[in-house]
């Protein structure tokens, strides 16, 4: 019977206590045994990049959108001096909603 239950105290309390020692003493070993490095110092590199001389030129930019356009403020265009239209011509602008207005002058 002694023996019964003195194997059922080192399964119970020793065992345990015995598989972490030796956890630990593993785990110990491989820290130390770890491979060591050493460090280069960095070689310095010129970054590569590609120069261009730039050249002024004209771009067309489309954008398509939805939605209404709001004006920023409404403005109400009147003459000081009332008259007949003589003449109109369109003007040195070349966009395409400047083209559609139109400088008109009074006699």
């Amino acid at each position: 019977m002694k023996s019964a239950k003195y194997i059922g105290f080192s399964i119970r309390y020793v065992l345990p206590v015995v598989v972490i020692i030796t956890g630990v003493m593993v785990s110990v070993s491989l820290i130390k045994s770890k491979p060591k490095t050493h460090r280069r110092p960095s070689e310095k590199q010129a970054r590569l990049v590609e120069t261009v001389l730039i050249q002024p030129k004209d771009v067309t930019i489309m954008i398509d959108g939805m939605g209404v356009v709001v004006p920023a403020r409404q403005v109400n265009l009147t003459p000081q001096v009332f008259g007949k239209i003589t003449s109109s011509i369109k003007p040195w602008i070349s966009s395409t909603v400047a083209k559609a207005i139109v400088l008109s002058f009074l006699v």
